[in-house]
């Protein structure tokens, strides 16, 4: 019953006075009979907090643009670091840290096999990138499926179609009684970027994608299948290894048999004895060596995706110059290869002097900052993957980026990596 109470001149007043002193007595009523309400764990009200204050990824506008890149440059809150500890908890991942090649640990369970929703959100509205020339970078090219996504989707073209892509290399491989080694992911049958009508420019842009692949037979198929479809200009694919020096590498060339997309030899299977015998040589460039010798000088590098083995962390020193023009960083982070010898949290502090900010990159949309909410348990070495932006080059992307994360964590518990 509501409290009787003296009439007021206007009667406006008086109904917003009832409806207000109604939804109170509701509200009252509801805890009342459910006394949990008021028992929310941490996680819980840190995820109503986010929930109530982060901007939906399809509203941002200038204004929460420059909010969310503000935010993300500043330390996580205790409210946020519990929610990420209880997301990605460091249980299993201490548990397992002296066998990294069962990959049982909270962010290897997240990352594995990435989506990048921000990525492909963000250039299905192409203007947003500012550029009328994208190019991509991929060292590890593999069988390029991936790369010929990425080409399809910076360049808002339909020609480069993953389908035909596929049916090219494959047929290609078969004439040569080649196999193809399936990808952990199964990238060949991931569906492609869709290009609607909404989608891209009035034409297509005239992008590039710059395709690195050291094993050599695969090279050499990913060379002949862009010839055959006359996409040479635009995949662009060069043989050879790119680390911290220049020079020449030795390659797995013979264990591979007659295999194709082999992803799991590099260059440390040639630093053995008794298996240097099956290795190839190929050129060896630094990412700033080979930028300056294949990429236009200056040019903005809108993706740049570093995948070899173990060997991520030579791409990324061998490339102080071309990082100063990166947008946007994918790369793999595992224990075999030099992470063996070196941090995770070493490589995060180097990307941070160059107003790089990383993530660990999830599928489902979800992605959680690294880069001023460090966890001691990420300096265990399991097969991963981290996605960097940076903000002064890539707002817009990089807004998506933390608004992804904040809704992520809005959803508390109900996100939990511990199988």
């Amino acid at each position: 019953m509501l409290p009787k109470v003296a009439k007021r001149s206007s009667p406006w007043l008086w109904r917003t006075f009832q409806s207000t002193v109604a939804v109170l007595t509701v509200v009252l009523v509801l805890l009342a009979l459910s006394p949990d309400l008021l028992e929310l764990n941490g996680s819980q009200a840190s995820s109503i907090l986010f929930f109530s204050t982060t901007p939906s990824v399809d509203s941002i506008d200038e204004s929460n643009t420059n909010s969310l890149v503000e935010s993300m440059r500043t330390e996580c809150t205790e409210s946020q670091r519990q929610t990420i500890l209880a997301q990605l908890p460091p249980q299993d991942c201490e548990i397992y840290q002296g066998k990294p090649w069962v990959n049982k640990c909270s962010f290897s369970y997240a990352t594995r096999c990435p989506d990048a929703i921000w990525l492909t959100e963000f250039w299905k509205q192409p203007a947003l990138s500012e550029t009328q020339h994208p190019t991509a970078i991929y060292v590890g090219c593999n069988k390029g499926m991936d790369a010929v996504n990425t080409l399809r989707m910076i360049s808002a073209n339909t020609v480069f179609d993953k389908t035909a892509w596929r049916q090219e290399f494959f047929a290609n491989a078969l004439k040569l009684n080649q196999t193809i080694h399936p990808g952990h992911c199964g990238q060949e049958n991931v569906e492609q970027f869709a290009i609607s009508s909404g989608t891209g420019t009035a034409s297509p842009l005239d992008a590039s994608v710059f395709c690195i692949e050291a094993m050599p037979q695969t090279a050499d198929q990913l060379n002949r299948s862009s010839y055959q479809l006359g996409w040479q200009n635009s995949l662009v694919v060069t043989n050879a290894a790119v680390s911290s020096t220049d020079g020449i590498a030795l390659f797995p060339s013979k264990q591979a048999g007659q295999k194709i997309g082999v992803e799991n030899m590099g260059l440390a299977d040639c630093q053995n004895e008794k298996t240097k015998r099956h290795c190839t040589e190929i050129p060896q460039y630094t990412l700033d060596t080979y930028a300056d010798k294949f990429i236009q000088k200056d040019a903005w590098i809108d993706f740049l995706s570093i995948d070899v083995e173990g060997f991520d962390w030579d791409v990324l020193m061998g490339g102080d110059k071309v990082l100063e023009r990166v947008k946007y960083l994918e790369f793999e982070y595992n224990w075999r290869g030099n992470w063996k010898k070196n941090a995770l949290s070493s490589t995060m502090e180097t990307l941070k002097s160059k107003d790089f900010v990383c993530y660990w990159a999830g599928a489902q949309g979800h992605i959680w900052r690294i880069t001023d909410c460090w966890m001691e348990h990420y300096n265990l070495k399991f097969w991963s993957n981290v996605a960097c932006v940076r903000p002064q080059s890539a707002p817009a992307l990089a807004a998506r980026m933390e608004a992804m994360f904040q809704e992520t964590l809005a959803a508390g518990t109900a996100i939990k990596y511990d199988h």
